[in-house]
């Protein structure tokens, strides 16, 4: 493995964690009565080119429960094509954060991190709590549009990686209206 390999790898298991792990620990939440969410998320993540799909709900509604319930059926096989041999993180922007703030911080281990991502594909990301992401990691005096919402998106454009996101629904619609519509990616809300 060639070190930049090495160092992405570290840098993944700062930041993610691992879901098929969990699902064969048997440590995931299960979601019960929501099959035409699941169905439209699967669905969604199917398609070749196409938006993925963002969770929206209030706290406690199950927005996990269902990412956690898309990652077991994949795991278990109850899916069709190459969902099936998807390796499957889940992240929150503080996770990345956190995971990535060493050396020359966050900025610069980011790309390195999904190019990595990217070639020992296929990947689905669960990233939690994306609203977090907008304004994170911006130091004072510092361009807005240099926060982690930004660079994920960067790092994400003309990736095989796919994306479950998660966002409260008020915190989107406030996202939404005040930036730019094409900066928010390529998300479809379930």
């Amino acid at each position: 493995m060639s070190e930049d390999a090495q160092l992405a790898s570290q840098l993944l298991s700062r930041c993610a964690t691992d879901l098929r792990l969990r699902v064969q620990r048997d440590e995931l939440r299960r979601a019960h009565a929501r099959e035409a969410e699941i169905t439209a998320a699967l669905q969604l993540l199917e398609a070749h080119q196409g938006p993925n799909p963002i969770l929206l709900g209030r706290p406690r509604a199950g927005k996990t429960a269902l990412a956690h319930e898309i990652a077991r059926r994949i795991v278990v096989g109850d899916v069709v094509g190459e969902l099936r041999d998807m390796r499957i993180y889940e992240m929150t922007p503080a996770s990345i954060l956190a995971g990535l703030q060493f050396g020359e911080g966050w900025r610069s281990h980011i790309s390195s991190l999904f190019a990595f991502l990217h070639e020992n594909g296929p990947v689905l990301l669960f990233l939690r709590d994306l609203h977090m992401a907008v304004g994170a990691g911006v130091r004072r005096g510092d361009d807005s549009d240099d926060d982690l919402a930004s660079a994920l998106e960067a790092s994400l454009r003309g990736t095989s990686i796919k994306i479950i996101a998660e966002s409260r629904p008020d915190r989107w619609q406030q996202i939404a209206a005040e930036r730019d519509q094409r900066k928010l990616g390529n998300l479809s809300n379930l």
